[in-house]
């Protein structure tokens, strides 16, 4: 499994000075194996920046000159990125800056010095395929942030290392951070900041079947919530793509807690949930038709969801317009 360094340090509450080869040997010393460990990205420099004033290119059909106010001066950038907006906040290469060895500098563009290159995550070298089209389309805003002065790298999480770790077939319950973040706080005597809650009261007409599992839960909910770039950048670290709000957020339990996690919408499916033994065909999540034999799966009523623990249906997963669903959780 692939680990973040930062994260596990932050959960397992270790201190400023332990470092990567620390981590590395702690869980090596563990019983777990590290095949290798490496930097997440080779960026050096980038900077946030606000648009002040955004003109046309008047030597160039598709190019926008963008003035953008930065902690230190103000620079002239220009993009063909057509969801610039004035006062949005944005990342760029400044001149100076690095991307593996390439180094940022200024450059007339069509009659007009261009200082530098407005950037989305996916031009961090991070796989673009992680991401979702309009984070690889587009210059991604970053509103919240109203203080220039703070650095892209740390604020993103970009100054990272992934270890990946062999998890020993009798411990896949470390193949998640939480209890990797406890083997470190035990190995390292910390208190691990791993989050414990209570199940909330909640009045629902579901009607959930064990059936062949051994549990299985469905919880209802609304989606009154947004993903950060900050969690496509999370699931990018385990090389998870970005689909969508509660998609990704099946995908980071998985990841946290080692637990599989679906979600459908709720419009596609019942009120009654049983996992079963199937044979048959289905068609899973990317329109793929897949053959099964007395494989369990999740069923509603009298239709299939989900591959029990692999992959949910392409006819009842959840997509961007999807407003109420039900994640399942099982074993």
């Amino acid at each position: 499994m692939l680990f973040s360094f930062n994260k596990l340090k932050e959960l397992a509450s270790l201190t400023p000075e332990t470092t990567v080869n620390d981590v590395v040997n702690a869980i090596n010393s563990i019983g777990f194996e590290v095949e290798e460990f490496n930097k997440f990205t080779n960026v050096e420099g980038i900077k946030f920046g606000k648009i002040l004033e955004i003109y046309k290119n008047p030597n160039a059909d598709k190019l926008n000159v963008c003035k953008i106010q930065f902690d230190d001066q103000e620079r002239t950038i220009q993009t063909n990125a057509t969801n610039v907006e004035e006062g949005m906040t944005v990342i760029a290469f400044v001149p100076g800056s690095k991307l593996g060895d390439i180094t940022f500098g200024a450059k007339e563009l069509k009659g007009i010095m261009s200082e530098g290159m407005l950037s989305a995550p996916s031009e961090f070298g991070i796989d673009k395929d992680l991401f979702r089209p309009e984070i690889v389309e587009g210059i991604t805003r970053y509103d919240e942030v109203t203080d220039l002065s703070i650095d892209p790298i740390e604020y993103l999480g970009l100054n990272d290392y992934i270890i990946d770790v062999s998890i020993l077939s009798n411990r896949s319950d470390a193949a998640s951070y939480y209890i990797m973040a406890l083997e470190l706080a035990a190995y390292f005597k910390t208190n691990a900041e791993v989050p414990v809650y209570k199940q909330p009261n909640m009045a629902t007409d579901m009607k959930v079947e064990n059936g062949s599992a051994h549990s299985l839960v469905a919880i209802e909910g609304k989606k009154t919530f947004n993903l950060t770039v900050k969690d496509q950048i999370f699931l990018a670290k385990s090389k998870v793509k970005s689909i969508n709000d509660i998609v990704d957020l099946t995908n980071i339990t998985l990841l946290m807690t080692g637990q599989p996690t679906h979600a459908y919408d709720k419009a596609n499916i019942s009120n009654n949930i049983k996992a079963t033994d199937y044979s048959g065909t289905v068609n899973v999540f990317g329109n793929k038709e897949v053959e099964l034999k007395d494989d369990l799966i999740i069923m509603s009523d009298n239709k299939p969801v989900s591959v029990a623990g692999v992959i949910w249906l392409e006819e009842t997963g959840v997509s961007n317009s999807t407003n109420e669903f039900v994640i399942e959780l099982g074993r």
